[in-house]
């Protein structure tokens, strides 16, 4: 099934459909400093985004103490301008390293379940919910009907990830074979998948796709095909 597709990460926009009186406004955001003062909730509220999606990095903590992780996840919770988006918006999620464990953390951190437990908190995630069972936060969501459904789709590139080389893996088998149900099986007209970490650069300095080249390639051929 052919269908339109973009990637996003590290981003902080709003899209919505055309016609004015059927608008659904999906909001994303990543790398917030959460002892820092925050100006920039008032002007996303003014957007009335139906939806905020966390792309990582919602608190900065780098640590393997769960109370310190915790504190952090009260302390954003409590800033006013963040308090109300939650109360008006949906809110979801994914991590970056810095709220999962430490800089640029992977598959070896030793406290990725407890953090696990921590952010699905942080975000009110049912305990009903398959998050709180699978290894990894990667999600989906659907949103609207008919040629207004769009899937939203939250990949983990923390928890199953190697160390950076030409053959390493980002998400671990259990999550390849989930996003290509996902993308198979969507009746979606728009799909809109979430990164933490960068898909598209190949020469920055910072942590990327790129260093994960078969990865990526998969990632790459496994949207075109599907």
């Amino acid at each position: 099934m052919k269908f339109s597709a973009c990637i996003l990460n590290f981003l902080l926009l709003a899209a919505s459909w055309a016609q004015a009186d059927d608008t659904f406004r999906l909001a994303f955001g990543s790398c917030n400093g959460h002892n820092r003062p925050q100006p920039l909730w008032e002007p996303i509220l003014q957007h009335k985004p139906d939806v905020w999606v966390w792309l990582g990095d919602i608190v900065y903590t780098d640590t393997y103490d769960m109370e310190v992780l915790r504190s952090a996840y009260a302390h954003q919770k409590m800033n006013p301008g963040y308090a109300n988006l939650w109360k008006s918006t949906k809110v979801v999620g994914i991590w970056d390293d810095h709220e999962y464990g430490v800089n640029d953390s992977g598959a070896e951190y030793p406290m990725k379940k407890e953090s696990q437990k921590e952010l699905l908190d942080f975000l009110d995630e049912p305990e009903a919910s398959p998050r709180r069972q699978q290894e990894g936060i990667y999600a989906s969501y659907d949103f609207g009907e008919g040629d207004r459904r769009l899937k939203l789709i939250l990949l983990d590139g923390r928890y199953h990830r190697e160390e950076p080389g030409p053959k390493s893996d980002m998400l671990g088998e259990a999550q390849w074979e989930w996003l290509e149900h996902e993308l198979r099986t969507s009746e979606a007209k728009i799909h809109v998948i979430g990164s933490s970490i960068q898909v598209i650069p190949t020469e920055q300095r910072f942590e990327k796709w790129a260093a994960f080249p078969a990865a990526r390639q998969r990632l790459i051929k496994l949207i075109a095909d599907s």
